[in-house]
């Protein structure tokens, strides 16, 4: 989790302290068990623009050789938008992360 909320804190990102749900273990992979960890801002209506999603994106694998983005859901937080419309660069940003360890 620590290094979750340090990658959420840096100055290219800006996300505060997200939620981290307590990790889902699974053994996709013998001999190795895969922690599963859902990650969301700590405010249900934060939004973030797309420059500051990538930084935290890339910085959540660049920094880790285990963790990788398994799961990303994107929702445009601006309301009421028509088929042909563009939204404003404001997204609601729900993530899951998978840490794989070997099994004890």
């Amino acid at each position: 989790n620590s290094y979750i909320f340090a990658i959420a804190a840096d100055p290219d990102v800006l996300w505060g302290n997200p939620k981290i749900e307590k990790p889902r273990e699974q053994e996709r992979l013998k001999g190795y068990t895969d922690h599963i960890y859902s990650i969301k801002p700590a405010e249900s209506n934060a939004w973030f623009d797309r420059a500051r999603i990538a930084n935290f994106f890339f910085l959540l694998e660049k920094n880790s050789r285990k963790l990788r983005i398994t799961s990303i859901l994107l929702r445009a937080a601006q309301k009421n938008l028509d088929a042909h419309e563009i939204p404003e660069d404001r997204w609601y940003v729900d993530l899951k992360v998978t840490m794989r360890e070997r099994a004890k």
